[in-house]
C-alpha cells in the first residue's frame, strides 16, 4: 500500500488572476475563457486504491493511508465493508479502459461527506456517502492517465 496524493485543485481566483497577469505581460486583451464549475461538497478527501498485480484494496485520506483501526470519518471501514463490490468495480474499469495494461494501478478520488463528517453544513442531514470526482489508471502517482 502506498499513499497515492490527488493533485492540487487552483481555485477560481488563482486562474482568473493568473490569465489577467499572463494577457498584461504579452500586452493582449484578456481573453474570455468558459469555466464549468463545481459545487463544493463540504466533507473530507478520499480516496480507494487497487494494486491488480498484489489484489489489495487500501482506502486513504487526503495525506494517509487509513485502516478501520486508524480510520477518517468511517471511510476506511466503508472500503472494507464494500470490498468485493469495489473489487468488481476496479476490474470493469480495467476491461473498459484501452490505454493502459492489466497491471496499472487504479485510484479513485472522491469526497466522503454527509453524516457527521462536517458539522453544521446541509449535507449533515443526509447518510454518508462518497461522492467520485477523479479516477486515475497508472503505474506513476504524476500520470495524466484521468478519467
Amino acid at each position: 500500500m502506498k499513499h497515492i496524493k490527488f493533485p492540487s485543485i487552483e481555485q477560481f481566483r488563482n486562474v482568473v488572476k493568473h490569465i489577467r497577469d499572463n494577457a498584461k505581460y504579452h500586452q493582449v486583451p484578456v481573453p474570455t475563457v468558459r469555466f464549468n464549475g463545481t459545487v463544493k461538497l463540504h466533507g473530507t478527501n478520499s480516496a480507494v486504491c487497487y494494486d491488480p498485480v498484489s489484489k489489495e484494496i487500501w482506502a486513504q485520506s487526503r495525506e494517509n493511508v487509513i485502516t478501520p483501526e486508524q480510520d477518517n470519518a468511517g471511510f476506511a471501514m466503508w472500503v472494507h465493508s464494500k470490498r468485493d463490490e469495489l473489487k468488481q468495480m476496479f476490474l470493469e474499469i480495467h476491461t473498459s479502459v484501452r490505454l493502459v495494461d492489466m497491471a496499472s494501478p487504479i485510484q479513485i478520488f472522491g469526497e466522503w461527506c454527509g453524516g457527521n463528517i462536517q458539522k453544521s453544513v446541509g449535507l449533515n442531514q443526509l447518510p454518508k456517502m462518497f461522492v467520485v470526482f477523479g479516477i486515475r489508471v497508472s503505474h506513476d502517482a504524476e500520470s495524466q492517465n484521468w478519467f
